[in-house]
């Protein structure tokens, strides 16, 4: 039992010094979003473009099944564009897409017989950006993925801490009244939240 306590006990330090940047991010962000009047309330900046289609980029968008995501292949590069694609469609002779990312968001139109198209990228301020990648929703794969890996980290490190707790002598009680506390203010938080 003793090694499997020291086992804890060694693993718990490597696992809180790997964890602690992204609990130290994700409490951060918690309490300026809490707070939104802390950070300056500013605004999107938004960059409209005019652009038009060489022959050749117009031929292979409106070769393709799904002409959105080889509009945006085609124009990334050139534009600048923030975000990965939320939604496309075709209505008429218009192709329109519409993309979403923690950094910002662009809307982009193209005319698919003359190749003429507009797009307006919107750059979030960092107020939204953290909020975005803070929530995770919008900050593409790759941070969702590191946001699961660091949420597992976090979840068994806290339970090493506590099965080291527990392992102390006359510890126990104090521990059971500690959890208890806190499963009571979460559900009391809850309660007032859904009433």
């Amino acid at each position: 039992m003793m090694t499997f306590y020291r086992l804890c006990r060694v693993w718990h330090g490597y696992l809180s010094a790997a964890a602690f940047v992204w609990l130290l991010f994700f409490s951060i962000t918690g309490i300026l979003l809490n707070h939104p009047t802390w950070l300056r309330n500013d605004r999107p900046v938004t960059a409209s473009r005019q652009f038009r289609l060489q022959p050749y980029e117009l031929a292979s968008v409106t070769a393709k099944a799904e002409p959105g995501p080889a509009f945006v292949q085609v124009m990334r590069g050139k534009l600048g564009l923030k975000g990965q694609i939320d939604s496309s469609g075709v209505a008429g002779q218009l192709l329109f897409v519409r993309m979403r990312g923690a950094s910002g968001s662009s809307e982009l139109q193209l005319d698919l017989h003359t190749g003429q198209g507009s797009a307006a990228i919107e750059t979030f301020p960092i107020s939204t950006l953290f909020k975005e990648l803070h929530r995770g929703e919008n900050a593409g794969a790759v941070w969702r993925a590191m946001i699961d890996i660091a949420g597992f980290a976090l979840v068994v490190t806290s339970m090493m801490g506590l099965t080291i707790y527990l392992s102390l002598r006359f510890r126990l009680r104090t521990a059971l009244f500690l959890v208890a506390g806190g499963l009571a203010a979460m559900a009391a938080g809850v309660v007032l939240i859904v009433n």
